[in-house]
């Protein structure tokens, strides 16, 4: 069959996909706000070279071509899929990359506390912790007459019902002390980094437990 070598080729298939929406935006952890940015802060779009906040990154890969990757702003996104320059980035796969994003985001936050956590046990294990002890036994009474007993670990003090189990009493001491020095070594660990994730409760009482060398998974919980 002849063919006419002027006539037009079709155009090479163009395939994008949406990796990831990112926010540059810092968070303001305790007004849950979205804080500004300097112009030097935020990231040029590979579309119209302005500076944006908020970044969606795409790779386009061409029939024929290695993938490139690109940075554009979300305005600049969303007109690339009215043009429908980005065929397949359906408002479920939007959903998705914003959600991935948060995702690593939050891991990352996370990862962070953690390290202050493991780092805070591992100050707190190197302390010479006393022995917890009964230190006086029957000290008062209830109104209904039950005797109490009052144990000690250092500066950590406590009452208890008399006869409580003694093992479990130089447990809960030892655990006790173990969060009071963790309170007292987060001088150094912003309280907006804690709050990003844990309470700080949580953070103090995650430190206690790698200071006892457990590994607090029931108290590392993902930020939402």
């Amino acid at each position: 069959m002849k063919t006419d070598d002027n006539a037009p080729t079709a155009a090479a298939p163009i395939v994008a996909v949406l990796l990831a929406i990112t926010d540059l935006r810092p968070v303001d952890w305790f007004s849950g706000k979205r804080l500004p940015l300097t112009i030097e802060e935020m990231a040029e779009c590979h579309r119209c070279g302005r500076k944006h906040a908020i970044v969606w990154t795409v790779e386009v890969t061409e029939q024929g071509q290695p993938p490139q990757v690109f940075n554009v702003g979300s305005q600049c996104g969303k007109r690339m899929i009215a043009e429908g320059l980005l065929p397949d980035l359906e408002p479920a796969s939007v959903k998705a990359a914003r959600k991935a994003a948060r995702k690593r985001n939050t891991d990352a936050k996370r990862a962070e506390v953690e390290r202050h956590a493991r780092r805070v046990g591992e100050l707190v294990a190197a302390l010479d912790m006393p022995e917890p002890e009964c230190t006086a036994r029957r000290v008062k009474k209830y109104a209904g007459g039950l005797d109490l007993d009052a144990w000690a670990c250092g500066d950590v003090h406590t009452t208890t019902a008399a006869g409580t189990d003694a093992d479990s009493m130089r447990r809960r001491l030892a655990d006790d002390w173990r969060r009071a020095r963790a309170a007292e070594l987060l001088t150094d660990v912003p309280d907006s980094l804690i709050n990003a994730c844990w309470s700080k409760h949580a953070f103090i009482a995650a430190a206690a437990s790698f200071a006892a060398g457990n590994n607090p998974e029931h108290l590392i919980e993902k930020w939402s």
